[in-house]
């Protein structure tokens, strides 16, 4: 999208990247817990896998949502890369982000009047 087409422009670039790499700092630090120092590093992982589970999707989401770029289309690109490490925090049948382009194709396929999200739907249709 515009962030990929736009990444060497003054007002994105390396400027958008630092923003990026500083929300994912956050982020590990968020699910790290209290004094993660004091922590093996097995018991330090089994914690931020613990803690990304109780964020769940929903939590997820609005934690990438603050930063400048992380919309839908890059929230997808991250539950599908997460999904095979950490299938239960990034299940896809509890939550999942549809871009502009999903969300335009689904009203082409759905009927006219139809109800609810479009997560739920998707859910009824494939299964």
């Amino acid at each position: 999208g515009t962030f990929v087409k736009m990444r060497f422009e003054a007002t994105q670039g390396l400027s958008l990247l630092k923003k990026w790499h500083r929300c994912v700092r956050e982020f590990i630090r968020k699910i790290s817990g209290c004094n993660p120092d004091l922590l093996s590093p097995d018991r330090l992982q089994a914690q931020r896998v613990y803690n990304l589970n109780a964020l769940t999707g929903r939590g997820i989401d609005v934690h990438f949502r603050k930063t400048k770029g992380f919309k839908d289309l890059a929230l997808k690109e991250l539950w599908y890369y997460m999904i095979p490490m950490y299938p239960i925090a990034f299940n896809p049948d509890m939550h999942l982000t549809y871009g502009t382009g999903a969300v335009r194709g689904a009203a082409e396929v759905l009927p006219e009047n139809w109800e609810g999200d479009i997560h739920a739907k998707t859910l009824q249709l494939v299964q």
